[in-house]
């Protein structure tokens, strides 16, 4: 087994809680994007004297105190 000095120790446990890092902000900033746009998209095909429509929906949700 190969001895891993002090300075490498801490060089390989500093990149490794930096990519940590970068995925917990990157997961908390996903998250709080998404609950701020909200909305929900949604495919609806209808049959309509014997035409088929779709049409794509995004609905949304206004939060109150979202400004």
């Amino acid at each position: 087994m190969k001895k891993v000095t002090r300075r490498q120790a801490i060089s390989r446990v500093s990149a490794v809680g930096a990519i940590i890092g970068a995925g917990v902000i990157g997961g908390i900033g996903g998250y709080l994007a998404g609950t701020t746009t909200g909305g929900q998209i949604r495919t609806v095909t209808e049959t309509v004297g014997g035409a088929t429509i779709t049409q794509t929906r995004v609905i949304t949700q206004t939060l109150a105190g979202a400004d």
